[in-house]
């Protein structure tokens, strides 16, 4: 073999392994397992899985964090102590019966006032989409700052406001 195959052969060598590193992350396995039929009465089993799973782990979407919280009772909406707790962060002069006028949890509402207070978007306009437009609290900010990560703000919100209202449940108990 001369120099100039040699050179050729390695140098496409060197290439497909560069092509199959840069490749590689793009490619997604398939999650269904083949059948096989087995050879003594012809029906269709899954094969065995091997005790070592190779696939990558699936990336957690932004909110994942946050997806599941303790459980910790949920004060009622009119609740007092919640209302002095998330005063401070509406505008002042704002009318706490109407800010809350029909939001379904605690929860949403403690949510929408940590989001409009942490993004600076008016609390009324974050209220309008999630109560009447039917938006999540994602959507709603992404919808009024487009240039933010709207999950990750959602998450902090959902965390503040529980985080609120665990300090409203254990002054209550």
């Amino acid at each position: 073999m001369s120099l100039g195959k040699a050179s050729a052969f390695t140098l496409s060598l060197v290439a497909a392994v560069a092509l199959g590193v840069w490749v590689s992350p793009h490619v997604r396995t398939t999650e269904s397992l083949p059948s096989v039929i087995s050879a003594n009465d012809g029906t269709a089993t899954a094969p065995a899985a091997s005790s070592a799973d190779t696939r990558r782990p699936t990336p957690t979407r932004p909110g994942a964090a946050v997806a599941a919280r303790a459980a910790v009772p949920t004060p009622a909406l009119d609740d007092t102590t919640l209302h002095a707790q998330l005063r401070p962060l509406l505008k002042s002069g704002v009318d706490m019966e109407l800010a809350l006028e029909d939001f379904r949890t605690a929860d949403e509402f403690a949510a929408v006032v940590h989001a409009a207070h942490n993004t600076g978007v008016p609390f009324v306009l974050l209220k309008h989409r999630v109560v009447y437009e039917g938006m999540t609290l994602a959507e709603a900010i992404a919808a009024s700052l487009p240039d933010v990560h709207s999950a990750i703000e959602a998450d902090r919100a959902m965390a503040e406001a529980w985080s609120d209202l665990a300090a409203v449940a254990r002054r209550a108990a």
